[in-house]
């Protein structure tokens, strides 16, 4: 293997360990806000209204940020606690921050690649 391969490797586990890491702490975060409590009324406020972060995940996944990843995720979470709307805004700004993942990754592969070339050549 060579050493540019591993230099790619090792840039990619850290992006994975970064991101797993955030997800983790977003969820402690969520299970340590208060607990709901069952108010009928308060439930019809939350079914209709939609998920900031929900909205956010998305916006930031079609921007390219990966924010989205964060927010997404935490918006899934709220979702199923309160019951708001927005769980396909939260899966989609998921789909769009681990694509923008996907071709960061591709791009810094074809920017090591070409250093190597450049400096073999």
């Amino acid at each position: 293997m060579s050493a540019e391969n591993v230099t790619v490797l090792v840039l990619f586990a850290a992006v994975v360990v970064v991101v797993v890491i955030l997800i983790r702490r977003g969820k402690r975060l969520a299970a340590q806000s208060t607990p709901v409590t069952f108010d009928p009324a308060q439930a019809q406020v939350a079914a209709d209204r939609t998920n900031t972060l929900a909205i956010l995940a998305l916006v930031f996944g079609i921007l390219g940020g990966y924010l989205a990843l964060i927010f997404g995720h935490l918006a899934l979470s709220q979702i199923k606690r309160s019951g708001e709307q927005g769980r396909g805004l939260a899966i989609t700004g998921l789909i769009l921050g681990y694509f923008w993942v996907a071709v960061t990754v591709i791009i810094v592969i074809g920017v090591i690649n070409r250093i190597a070339q450049t400096a073999h050549g």
